[in-house]
């Protein structure tokens, strides 16, 4: 072996060393895989010799009568770099363990030298995502505005952008609803700005984790363009973003329902509001509800939820029957805002068409609601009430939770604006996982996504250099290290495809999630796994998992997307009055009141169809004859589909 020379160079001063120091290096390329485990970084303890270089340059730390100049602190980290033979070994730090004297004499020093990569995983597996404060540089203020404009890459440049995501809610288009339900397509079920989670630029949370902690990195993989469009969710794990002025997972949510084997029957009328009793609080988080069913409203907003309701519907009728239609609101004072219910009273003008008398008849009922025509509530405290109305001939009585059943239920289950206007601070929604996700992991996550290697710079203390391995390796040169190997000795050299796998994969973590598990069970396999077998090589055996700490899922398949249908179309709402002053319309089977056709034009014409509902979704049915207030037409209707047949001229 040719002699060489080894040299520990500390805050630019080289420092004596024992000649037969001896540095053993072993570099095992598995290890590339890994930022902690970089073949480029190593923890080494040297002793050097007590030369009057070397306690010149510790300050004579050993002497305890000397204090001028300060001691060295052994607590303090020296920039500090070895080489062999002008190699560079290693670029980091050196700490100071002990000193050993003999006689009051220093006899060598004990060092410990730490490459800087090490230092910096130290400091990032003692941080998490949520710890990077630099992050608060994107806070802003959630709003339509924000929201809207990020997709145009309008907020921050487009560091943030709202995608839109499903987080539990079970999003659909109205083509796929059931009776009741609305799409996010409707205005009814229209979604709002607390039902978007921010999503920030991968590369800007990298840069942050650097500058936090004093560190700088070179790549020309993040400049590619390809990473403008790469995005991390801000997602904490809930259904709604975190805020911490209120908590959305429970703000304003309630769920009431009739005190159970109460006497006292909740009796409706067509004349006034009652309000309906509903005395057990099943559930209240927020503390929303005041004694006498009375919900606290703090803010403007407009609400949606579920109502159930047991009713008992009696009466009699002489001739055809009509039907009743209920009414119910949220009533506060003199302000009063309709809980829509049309699925209810659609249930109940198909049922009494079809009857050849009241009778006495009990139903459960129930459907999603929100504020009428999505009028925006004003704060203060509010009853649940009821009546009715009738249409056509007949007496009906309408009791709810009679003789005390308790299967009605009111539930409160969002505030539309409960998000917007408050500060989204992004540190707090970075994601979380269950423990914490540390810097360490996020950075070990992305060198497994994308094969890379992080290595210190050789000109430049805390500095590193991210490549893909591809180009890593590519850019290397080739060095003759016969010099430093014993020659004379036995030498064994194991054939590199001797050392080959059968089979290789790469996959992210297998998420907690429905959608992700589900995929995993159906397809025996996890979401976005790549596998790799080896065909050729016969004497390759085992496998090699390289698994990312990032957990993937498929996008959520969003009912009623695909094929050619088309979402709903917003109605032109259209009065469509009964007026008796042209043409006689002399039976029951006329419509009087609005409804709702496809159109802007202002009048109908053949082939029109008619809807109970701005949304399109349920036709008016069981009407013969219809008035055209704007012209005085009168149509004949089919009564199954809705649609406008053609006209008569008197009854």
């Amino acid at each position: 072996m040719t002699n060489y020379f080894f040299r520990v160079i500390a805050n630019g001063v080289e420092l004596d060393t024992f000649k037969d120091e001896e540095v053993l290096v072993s570099n095992n390329a598995t290890g590339l895989f890994d930022i902690d485990k970089l073949p480029s970084d190593f923890t080494r303890d040297l002793s050097l010799p007590g030369s009057k270089k070397n306690n010149d340059f510790f300050q004579h730390a050993y002497d305890i009568n000397i204090d001028t100049p300060f001691l060295f602190q052994e607590s303090t980290k020296v920039e500090c770099y070895i080489e062999i033979s002008g190699y560079l070994l290693v670029q980091g730090y050196l700490q100071l363990n002990a000193v050993n004297t003999v006689n009051n004499q220093v006899d060598s020093y004990d060092i410990s030298l730490y490459g800087s990569l090490s230092d910096f995983s130290r400091d990032l597996q003692a941080n998490l995502l949520t710890d990077i404060g630099g992050l608060d540089i994107y806070n802003h203020t959630a709003s339509y505005a924000n929201v809207s404009d990020s997709w145009d890459k309008n907020l921050f440049n487009g560091d943030i952008v709202y995608p839109l995501a499903d987080y539990g809610k079970g999003f659909f288009y109205q083509s796929a609803a059931e009776p009741g339900q609305y799409g996010i397509d409707t205005r009814n079920g229209s979604i709002s700005t607390q039902d978007f989670k921010p999503a920030i630029r991968v590369v800007k949370v990298l840069d942050k984790i650097f500058e936090e902690f004093g560190y700088t990195y070179t790549s020309t993989f993040f400049e590619q363009s390809q990473f403008d469009n790469f995005y991390m969710l801000c997602d904490r794990g809930k259904q709604y973003p975190i805020f911490d002025d209120v908590d959305l997972e429970t703000y304003g949510k309630v769920a009431i329902k009739p005190t159970s084997g109460s006497t006292s029957d909740i009796v409706l009328n067509t004349s006034t509001y009652t309000q309906l009793e509903f005395d057990n609080i099943e559930s209240d988080p927020s503390f929303a509800m005041a004694s006498g069913s009375v919900y606290q409203l703090p803010l403007k907003d407009i609400l949606s939820g579920t109502i159930k309701l047991q009713m008992f519907i009696s009466g009699s009728a002489t001739g055809s029957i009509g039907h009743p239609q209920l009414d119910v609101a949220l009533v506060s004072g003199s302000s009063t805002y309709g809980m829509e219910v049309d699925e209810i009273n659609k249930y109940l003008r198909e049922t009494y068409s079809q009857l050849q008398a009241i009778g006495e008849k009990s139903y459960t009922l129930q459907e999603t609601w929100v504020s009428e025509a999505l009028t925006t509530m004003k704060e203060g405290d509010y009853e649940f009430k009821a009546r009715y109305s009738i249409t056509g001939s007949g007496d009906f009585n309408i009791t709810i939770a009679k003789d005390g059943n308790t299967e009605s239920e009111i539930k409160v289950e969002e505030l539309r604006f409960a998000a917007d206007n408050r500060i989204m601070e992004i540190p707090q929604n970075m994601p979380f996982g269950e423990n914490g996700i540390t810097c360490l992991d996020f950075i070990k996550g992305l060198q497994k996504k994308f094969n890379l290697v992080i290595t210190p710079s050789k000109v430049n203390v805390n500095q590193f250099e991210i490549e893909t391995f591809n180009d890593w390796y590519k850019a290397g040169d080739v060095k003759d290290l016969t010099q430093f190997i014993k020659m004379d000795e036995n030498i064994a050299v194991s054939p590199a495809n001797t050392l080959a796998v059968n089979e290789l994969e790469f996959t992210d973590t297998l998420g907690k999630d429905y959608l992700a598990r589900n995929f995993n069970d159906t397809n025996q396999r996890k979401y976005g796994a790549s596998i790799f077998r080896d065909s050729e090589n016969q004497f390759s055996q085992g496998k090699i998992d390289v698994t990312s700490v990032f957990s993937s899922g498929p996008l959520r398949y969003i009912d009623g997307t695909g094929g050619t249908g088309t979402g709903a179309t917003l109605g032109y709402a259209q009065p469509i009055t009964y007026n008796n002053s042209k043409f006689p319309i002399c039976n029951d089977d006329r419509f009087a009141g609005t409804a709702y056709i496809a159109s802007s034009r202002g009048y109908l014409i053949y082939g029109d169809v008619l809807y109970w509902d701005i949304n399109l979704t349920l036709p008016l049915r069981y009407y013969f004859l219809v008035r055209d207030n704007t012209n005085g037409n009168i149509w004949y209707l089919n009564t199954s589909t809705g649609q406008i047949q053609g006209t008569i001229s008197t009854c």
